[in-house]
């Protein structure tokens, strides 16, 4: 069984002092294939565990890690209901400019909490996205202009602005 076999089956356990044993292995290792793992974990609400999550993805360094993450968060169903798994995203300071049309799409369907996550994920990524990547996420949030909710205007107008001083600046 390889490390990343035993965290994994350590992750999968009903014993929490087993689980809590294989987060600190993930922290050793790292392995970031095992990222689906530590969200499926976080879906299941214990607070301890959930704490020990949001530190590892906080202090995530390993580029390769994006992209499992970006993915995973795309197949949770609860995704709504945990902003702090977008703040991640901005807290790790790593290069989210690939996805800025995931978390556009967020910031239009989404509550106001997820919303300024995704708001942040989006400004602390703009400088490295490429021109093709601030048009694609421009034209999620133009297309759903219409139904921003009320409570959201102030920030999509503040997000187009950014969006669009970028564009000029290419």
């Amino acid at each position: 069984m390889t490390k990343a076999e035993s965290i994994k089956k350590l992750l999968h356990s009903n014993v929490k002092e087993q689980i809590v044993e294989g987060l600190k292995e993930f922290e050793q290792h790292r392995f970031v294939e095992l990222i689906p793992e530590l969200l499926h974990l976080y879906e299941q609400n214990d607070d301890d565990i959930n704490r020990i999550i949001i530190f590892l993805l906080t202090n995530m360094k390993q580029k390769n890690g994006v992209d499992i993450l970006v993915q995973s968060l795309k197949t949770l169903s609860s995704l709504n209901k945990h902003p702090e798994l977008i703040r991640v995203c901005w807290e790790n300071g790593l290069n989210y400019s690939s996805y800025l049309d995931f978390f556009a799409e967020l910031f239009t369907q989404s509550s106001y909490e997820i919303a300024l996550e995704a708001f942040t994920v989006i400004e602390e990524n703009i400088e490295n996205a490429n021109q093709q990547q601030v048009e694609a996420c421009i034209k999620v949030l133009q297309n759903a202009e219409n139904n921003i909710s009320p409570m959201l205007q102030s920030l999509y107008k503040e997000l187009m602005l950014l969006l669009e001083h970028r564009i000029n600046s290419y």
